[in-house]
């Protein structure tokens, strides 16, 4: 709710650009929350890093913008 309480503040001043990008974040954010919250009781929560692997495939794209 923080994230898109941020979103509206940029949007009311007018910060367009910058509300979109945001909005994005807020969506991201509310989807992550999402599927924690169905996640079965008692399911981990792990992510997987360097130096954990849960078992899982699925590996982080990165955010930059050369190839």
């Amino acid at each position: 709710m923080q994230r898109h309480s941020d979103t509206e503040t940029l949007h009311n001043c007018q910060r367009k650009i910058a509300a979109m990008h945001f909005g994005g974040i807020t969506i991201e954010y509310l989807l992550k929350s999402m599927i924690m919250a169905s996640l079965p009781r008692g399911a981990s929560h792990e992510r997987k890093t360097d130096s954990n692997s849960p078992g899982h495939t699925i590996t982080n794209p990165g955010h930059s913008y050369t190839l």
